[in-house]
């Protein structure tokens, strides 16, 4: 029998709430189960952050979650307590578990750091970004990241068409929430949605980092909800068909300003916390994600955040641009 350690608290009301599902699909370091009410929940290898809709187990490093004897489609029952796959593997604790809270909430925040200094930080990572030219995904992206704030067309010179539709895709947007033309937003959100390869496509991780920026900043700054509320409906207004259900599943949470821990410390750090080192080490802890996942949202906070800090900042003041 395995321990569950820590349950996030939708992934808590999710098991208290559907007792029966199946297993979606199996990973060394994660096994996700489709929920019989169409949500899904994932069980987390030790090692790995908590999310909101994951619970924490304590199988080690060591051991990868491929080798037990389960497989996908087999019958996972959910007790009071416990979480049964294929009739044979428990895992205990779902209830009774560390319950795992978002650093932006259960509590009042400190003071959020000045635009100005946001932004500055927000560009010292995309430097960043821009010299790791290993990593793949949409990582040339940070290399245009000041033509594409700006507004100014930009040639398609990557040479690559993910590359290409993936810039225009972002300019357009960038423009569509900058004049809150929610039409275009969606339009322009669904030529990213699905693009790419990989379990979570680069456009939807892309489209999850913007949406945590525009969530959390909003929060920092103490302003009401409703403007990146909008926005992230609107973006994910026709994921159904483009993308794939895990990738639908993240985007859900994104949308309504639900995020994993690894992302939001690297908002988190640059928000309130004035040391640089803090900043980077969370952007590398992020940049571990997947092949390129956390390349891919790292990206889509920075663009983000920029995007964030012109919507909040005071008439007048565009001094952090």
């Amino acid at each position: 029998m395995y321990t569950i350690n820590r349950a996030g608290a939708p992934a808590r009301a999710l098991c208290a709430a559907c007792k029966a599902g199946t297993i979606h699909s199996v990973f060394a370091k994660v096994i996700n189960v489709s929920l019989d009410n169409g949500e899904l929940i994932s069980l987390y290898r030790a090692e790995l952050a908590p999310a909101p809709a994951a619970l924490i187990t304590d199988i080690s490093p060591s051991c990868p979650l491929d080798r037990l004897p389960v497989a996908r489609g087999d019958a996972v029952a959910i007790g009071e307590n416990n979480i049964v796959l294929a009739g044979k593997i428990v895992f205990a604790g779902w209830h009774t578990s560390e319950l795992w809270h978002s650093s932006f909430e259960g509590g009042a925040l400190p003071d959020p750091r000045t635009r100005p200094q946001v932004m500055e930080s927000i560009r010292l990572l995309n430097d960043c970004l821009k010299a790791k030219q290993e990593l793949g995904g949409l990582q040339p992206l940070a290399s245009v990241f000041d033509a594409l704030l700006a507004g100014n067309p930009h040639p398609h010179h990557f040479g690559d068409p993910f590359l290409d539709c993936a810039c225009q895709g972002i300019q357009n947007l960038l423009r569509a929430i900058r004049t809150s033309d929610q039409a275009g937003i969606t339009a322009w959100s669904g030529t990213l949605l699905g693009l790419g390869p990989g379990l979570t496509p680069s456009g939807d991780d892309f489209l999850s980092g913007m949406m945590a920026a525009l969530h959390l900043i909003f929060k920092a700054y103490r302003l009401p909800p409703e403007a990146p509320l909008a926005i992230s409906r609107s973006m994910i207004r026709h994921m159904g068909g483009r993308t794939n259900a895990i990738s639908r599943h993240f985007l859900q949470y994104a949308s309504i300003g639900s995020f994993g821990q690894t992302s939001e410390q690297v908002l988190f750090h640059v928000l309130f916390r004035q040391e640089e080192r803090l900043w980077i080490d969370a952007a590398e802890a992020l940049l571990q994600h997947g092949a390129t996942s956390g390349v891919d949202q790292l990206l889509g906070m920075l663009y983000g955040a920029a995007a964030a800090l012109e919507m909040t900042a005071p008439a007048g003041n565009d001094a952090y641009m």
